[in-house]
């Protein structure tokens, strides 16, 4: 009788952890999450499973969150991350302050309904515009890559909008 309740708790955990590494791959493939991409898995799983927020910079290990400079004014980009937001489902303009160049955005995810945050902030670039962009969820300890498909997503967006 106790070894049988032993392997029926045994299958109950190994279902449980089943389960929760399925969900887990379940939310990677669906924000897009770049796994393979340089500084390879191991890197990239940790941060995912570990963080919920990401910006841009600079010295970013991340490829896709360096910093780049797009040729057109702040209000050219402001425009073109205007028009994707209102276009997107699930994202909405929550506050746009134009003499500090900022926007706040919120991404409301549409399996749960999670609310992320997202600040864009227009720098003065050599010949355009910097783009800084941070995401932050507001639950949770990681994020399966679903703030870093925010980011790709607007900087995908806005380079298209304005190769226009």
């Amino acid at each position: 009788m106790v070894a049988t309740l032993a392997r029926a708790a045994l299958w109950g955990i190994a279902g449980l952890v089943t389960f929760g590494v399925l969900l887990s791959l379940g939310a990677l493939l669906g924000n897009a999450a770049p796994v393979f991409a340089p500084p390879g898995p191991l890197a990239r799983l940790s941060r995912y499973l570990t963080h919920n927020t990401v910006s841009t910079g600079p010295g970013s290990l991340f490829p896709e969150l360096r910093l780049e400079e797009v040729h057109a004014t702040p209000k050219q980009v402001r425009q073109a991350v205007i028009a994707f937001t209102q276009s997107r489902p699930g994202w909405m303009v929550a506050d746009a302050e134009p003499p500090a160049n900022t926007l706040h955005l919120v991404v409301t995810s549409r399996l749960l309904g999670f609310k992320d945050d997202v600040q864009v902030t227009l720098l003065p670039g050599e010949g355009g515009t910097v783009l800084h962009i941070e995401s932050a969820s507001r639950v949770g300890r990681g994020d399966f890559g679903a703030n870093l498909a925010h980011v790709r997503a607007l900087r995908r967006a806005v380079t298209e909008a304005l190769a226009h």
